[in-house]
């Protein structure tokens, strides 16, 4: 058993969090050990402990292709360095299940069957009836006929062939025939009349001989046609539509297979993509290690590993190397290889532009090898270093080619001390391996940001185990955001002007960051542009649309991991605010910007709420130097005013997903309220 599973688990119960391993507990021990998802059933009522307890343990959550669709399911991953294993925590909150590509039937047992659990070693799980009821249902659901009709005709023809030889096989056979051999059947009887009160008992046993007979295709529609009927009243929707929506979506995975688009059936971060970039001289382990790392990660991850050192040519590369053997055939041969040397790096740079649209997709970019400043011996410009300013204007254009480092992640360097590179690569050129190994290890990588360096004279544990930690802690790094929020009054601008006082490393302005060269991005506000327009309808305000366009440009950067080396942010008239004042302006539009917001409040750490008496806050208000639009009106438009305001607060506090610390400004001064947020960044 895994230390960081025993240890989530010791947690679960230490925090009064209930839950249970809800299924495939035939291979219980396989999740304990990694080589097995850990399929967890939590309290609904206590999802926000649940993702905090997760947070602080240090797990990230996989976003899935199929999280559009499926409600309350989460995909959560912690790493295991020692055991080198990527630990898959598959989190639900409700218990729905069905066909695969749209689970329509959602059981309203989830208190009752988390309550039959019983501990096995660190992990709690349901009592052996309450499951094989439950997977009774879902074999009968996973074998109706519109998961039939979807499969490919060649499967359908030899399920139909082979039928005899029974319907479920594999794993899912042998789930049921374990548990079928440790349930009670008088404890069956009451599961049922307890947990399952719902299912028809007649219809349930004659569901069972159906699986317990297992040769019938035409059993399996009959009777999982019943079953879906009986509960008709818990589905999500129609099993019309139910059709459709599988259709579509069997049919979009079965195109990206074709296109290999393998992002689609692998997690991304919700953090975002990355590049890891690795350096390292002959014999250092640079490639075993990349090797070793891919296969760690990418067992859930989208992960892809390019050559930097030995680039595809394609495109303006293929043209260049193309030209340069005309020059070979009319004996121009220095011209000839300047070509071949600018074509590597039009190759290069191609090889990292892909490697960017790959991270912006939240995709894991591993590089084997980048240009560095000087490391001459390796992958760098060569024209200027072989022919000197025989050829100026290619010799450039190659250096400007080979500016990549500033765009990675993290830069793991690899040392071997030369000495010990020759005993491990004996067949190699002495001198070169010299040159090569020797520029890595006496350069000075300090001043170079996002720069790691591993001595790998040390052991292969330890410099594998270092590896996975930079990269595991790369990858969950998250911008820490909060937000000072409050009615006009309630100190935010005072707060604001304490904290510049102090100098502390923090970035208190929400504006603009905008890249104009992003097509991604651009399209993506060009998708906003109908709401922009309703809010210009409505208000005329033009100032609400800017402010909503640094909203969305906020939220596109975080998706695209844009903001991990920022300051902390903390703003006083953020995102948060912005969408308040739009929805205090047009209400109708409320729904659509609580859903805009809701994907920013992930990224949240704390909302930091500061509140006082309508009094005190008229009081404020009337006092102040600057204008405001009910300084000094009528006290019932002012109190209006305040009220709406609070109530859409209100709203955003009360969400589930929402992190808040309240504070009182009008029994404090300045300074202790200023203090209080300090101490909670």
């Amino acid at each position: 058993m895994f230390h960081s599973i025993k240890n989530l688990c010791e947690q679960l119960e230490k925090q009064n969090i209930d839950y249970v391993h809800w299924k495939s507990n035939t291979n219980i021990d396989k999740a304990l050990l990694a080589e097995d998802d850990l399929d967890l059933l939590v309290d609904p009522r206590k999802k926000q402990e649940m993702f905090s307890l997760l947070g602080e343990l240090n797990f990230l959550r996989g976003k899935s292709i199929k999280d559009y669709w499926q409600n309350d399911v989460f995909h959560y991953f912690n790493i295991d360095i020692d055991h080198k294993k990527l630990i898959h925590v598959h989190l639900h909150f409700i218990l729905e299940v069905g066909y695969d590509y749209d689970k329509n039937l959602n059981l309203p047992i989830v208190e009752q069957y988390i309550a039959s659990k019983q501990k096995y070693k660190c992990i709690f799980i349901p009592s052996p009836e309450n499951e094989y009821i439950l997977l009774i249902i879902r074999l009968l659901l996973k074998n109706d006929f519109i998961p039939f009709i979807l499969m490919l005709p060649t499967v359908q023809i030899k399920m139909l062939l082979n039928q005899r030889e029974g319907i479920i096989k594999g794993n899912a056979y042998r789930e049921y025939d374990d548990l079928y051999h440790k349930i009670q059947r008088d404890k069956l009887d009451v599961a049922l009349n307890n947990t399952f009160p719902f299912v028809d008992k007649e219809l349930f046993y004659q569901c069972e001989k159906i699986v317990i007979k297992n040769t019938s295709l035409k059993d399996f529609f009959l009777f999982s046609y019943k079953l879906k009927k009986s509960l008709s009243s818990y589905m999500n929707h129609s099993e019309l539509k139910s059709f459709f929506k599988s259709l579509i979506r069997v049919n979009k995975g079965r195109l990206e297979k074709v296109f290999k688009i393998n992002r689609s059936i692998k997690k991304i971060p919700e953090t975002g993509g990355r590049i890891f970039a690795f350096v390292g001289g002959d014999g250092a382990g640079k490639s075993s290690n990349i090797e070793k790392l891919r296969n760690v990660i990418g067992r859930h991850f989208y992960v892809k590993t390019l050559h930097m050192g030995r680039p595809k040519l394609y495109g303006v590369g293929s043209i260049l190397l193309l030209s340069s053997k005309l020059f070979k055939i009319v004996g121009a041969k220095d011209i000839r290889q300047a070509l071949i040397y600018l074509a590597i790096a039009f190759g290069r740079n191609q090889e990292f532009k892909k490697a960017l649209k790959i991270r912006n997709v939240g995709g894991i970019v591993i590089l084997d090898r980048i240009p560095l400043d000087g490391i001459t011996a390796m992958d760098c410009p060569r024209i200027h270093q072989v022919y000197g300013n025989k050829f100026k204007i290619l010799s450039k254009f190659e250096q400007k080619l080979h500016l990549m480092t500033s765009e990675i992640d993290e830069l793991i360097v690899l040392k071997l001390d030369p000495n010990i590179a020759i005993k491990r690569r004996p067949e190699d050129d002495k001198e070169e391996l010299l040159l090569r190994s020797g520029q890595i290890w006496t350069k000075d990588f300090s001043s170079m940001k996002n720069t790691n360096v591993i001595n790998t004279n040390n052991t292969f544990r330890y410099v594998e185990e270092k590896i996975l930690d930079i990269v595991w802690n790369s990858m969950t790094k998250k911008p820490m955001i909060y937000e000072l929020l409050g009615l006009p009054g309630s100190g935010k601008s005072s707060i604001k002007d304490f904290l510049l006082s102090k100098n502390l490393d923090l970035d208190l302005d929400f504006d603009l960051d905008l890249d104009f060269y992003d097509k991604k991005l651009l399209f993506a506000l060009c998708k906003n542009i109908p709401l922009y327009m309703q809010i210009y309808i409505n208000t005329k305000k033009v100032r609400l649309i800017k402010a909503l366009i640094v909203v969305d440009v906020f939220l596109y950067n975080l998706k695209h991991a844009k903001y991990l080396e920022s300051k902390i942010f903390l703003f006083d008239q953020g995102p948060i605010f912005v969408i308040s004042s739009i929805i205090y302006e047009v209400p109708k539009l409320e729904e659509e910007l609580i859903k805009k917001l809701d994907e920013i409040l992930k990224y949240y750490k704390k909302i930091i709420y500061l509140y006082a008496t309508d009094e005190i806050l008229i009081s404020r208000i009337n006092s102040r130097a600057q204008k405001h639009r009910i300084k000094d009106k009528v006290k019932p438009e002012q109190i209006n005013f305040l009220n709406k305001y609070k109530q859409i607060f209100n709203n955003i506090l009360d969400k589930e997903q929402t992190q808040s610390l309240s504070i009182d400004t009008s029994k404090l001064n300045i300074k202790e309220v200023g203090d209080i947020v300090l101490e909670n960044l």
